[in-house]
């Protein structure tokens, strides 16, 4: 008879449960109850710390903030994700930008179109890039005229001996804009006396 009312008490506690409280507080209390044994008794205590005054749970209330903090976080992560490929997006066309503009000092001239590109109110590579070239023409090559000889106008007239190789090393030194070339050419020219 015992077994029976305790039965009795679980089915109407069960009952109760299903009206004030929702799905997950109904599972967290048939586990209790299955974990309790085989007479599956519900005591007062379990039962006062299972509803709250206003028939939610206390653990659906923490499973609840335990989700919007975990919500929080991994929508703070997507926006990290977003900024990151933003800033990887702009430095990749920068770098094209600068490529295409023959820079000479690729990283030095990424640093001054970043800085001048966050600085615009509507971002353009583009213009930074050309901005920089004529601020500061030393970053990026020089285009040389056709027709022209590194050696002047007064070079000489074919391209063999010591004023073709002055020619060939005046013109290393141009295009790398490298100073071992560069002082290798003035040696070559001091040397030759033209």
């Amino acid at each position: 008879m015992g077994e029976a009312m305790n039965e009795a008490a679980n089915e109407a506690t069960d009952e109760a449960a299903n009206e004030a409280m929702g799905e997950a507080a109904v599972e967290a209390m048939s586990a209790r109850m299955d974990a309790a044994g085989p007479g599956g008794a519900l005591v007062a205590g379990d039962h006062a710390r299972a509803v709250g005054g206003d028939g939610v749970t206390d653990e659906a209330e923490a499973g609840s903030a335990s989700l919007d903090d975990r919500i929080a976080a991994l929508e703070a992560q997507l926006r990290q994700a977003h900024e990151a490929l933003d800033a990887s997006e702009r430095q990749r066309s920068i770098d094209l930008a600068l490529v295409e503009a023959d820079a000479v000092d690729v990283e030095t001239a990424r640093l001054l179109t970043e800085i001048a590109v966050t600085q615009m109110d509507e971002p353009d590579v583009a213009l930074a890039v050309s901005e920089l070239k004529g601020r500061k023409p030393f970053l990026f090559r020089r285009e040389r005229p056709l027709g022209v000889s590194a050696m002047g106008v007064g070079g000489a007239v074919g391209r063999g001996g010591l004023a073709g190789e002055l020619e060939d090393a005046a013109e290393a030194a141009l295009e790398t804009g490298d100073r071992a070339s560069l002082l290798a050419y003035l040696r070559m020219r001091r040397s030759g006396g033209v």
